[in-house]
């Protein structure tokens, strides 16, 4: 790949992930919240007394940190997984879950110390009020670790949220795409079953990740389950969805859109 592609690559993936960050934060903001809670409570009430108590402000929570943590997280592992593509041209669905995997550790390697500040604003905003305050804190309560707070959880809803995303979208795509001459139908339902797909098969790991950078005590597989019951590995999976659903929409379509439109 010669260094003009990979400087269109770079900026394409960015600005891709920086897009489905300004509309889908509100959304992931919601799913943060709802995986903190150890009890109980359904989502909607829970909601709404979070909206009573805090206002409807508390779903921008962590803006400044989503876009700095989407920028680097996200779109180092679609540059990753865009260049392994070009590089390998992997035909069937395991050469592309594999390349997933692999742009998905690279990512989780880049962005975890964004990641871990973005996710202590969205769920305490009052002690976590902006990104320099954040990243301070965190150093003075854990030092250089506090930045890999989650590490392991991290990596690997990374490696499975990528794997899951890139191969069944692509997958979908490509079959569809036999069968269907319409673009958009084939790119909407082809987003649309990997948004569900990694919602679904991720959302345990999603919880622990959360659970572990914000000290919450029940924050293993084996916690979760004995304290809280199986149902519970999948608190926050609806939010999860609904932020999958348009993040994937509007980053694979802004993706495609700004790689025509640099070159």
């Amino acid at each position: 790949m010669d260094q003009q592609k990979s400087t269109n690559l770079i900026l394409a993936s960015s600005l891709a992930s920086i897009t489905s960050s300004l509309i889908t934060h509100p959304i992931d903001v919601v799913k943060v919240r709802v995986q903190n809670k150890v009890s109980n409570m359904k989502t909607l009430p829970f909601i709404s007394s979070v909206l009573k108590k805090e206002g409807p402000s508390f779903l921008y929570k962590g803006m400044s940190a989503s876009i700095l943590r989407n920028g680097t997280f996200v779109g180092s592992k679609m540059v990753c997984y865009n260049f392994l593509k070009q590089e390998f041209q992997p035909q069937s669905f395991a050469s592309k879950f594999a390349c997933g995997m692999s742009a998905g550790a690279f990512g989780a390697i880049i962005g975890t110390p964004f990641d871990v500040v973005m996710v202590s604003m969205q769920s305490d905003p009052k002690t976590f009020s902006n990104i320099p305050k954040s990243i301070q804190i965190i150093y003075n309560q854990n030092g250089w670790t506090g930045y890999w707070r989650g590490f392991r959880y991290t990596l690997s809803r990374a490696v499975i949220v990528t794997a899951c995303q890139f191969s069944v979208y692509e997958q979908i795509k490509q079959e569809l795409g036999k069968r269907c001459d319409h673009s958009l139908i084939v790119f909407g339902f082809s987003s649309i079953m990997s948004s569900i797909t990694t919602a679904i098969v991720s959302n345990p790991v999603d919880l622990c990740k959360t659970r572990a950078i914000n000290h919450i005590p029940n924050d293993t597989m084996y916690k979760i389950v004995k304290e809280e019951g199986v149902k519970a590995l999948w608190k926050g999976v609806g939010p999860n969805m609904m932020r999958q659903v348009p993040m994937n929409l509007v980053r694979f379509s802004c993706f495609e859109f700004f790689m025509k439109w640099f070159c």
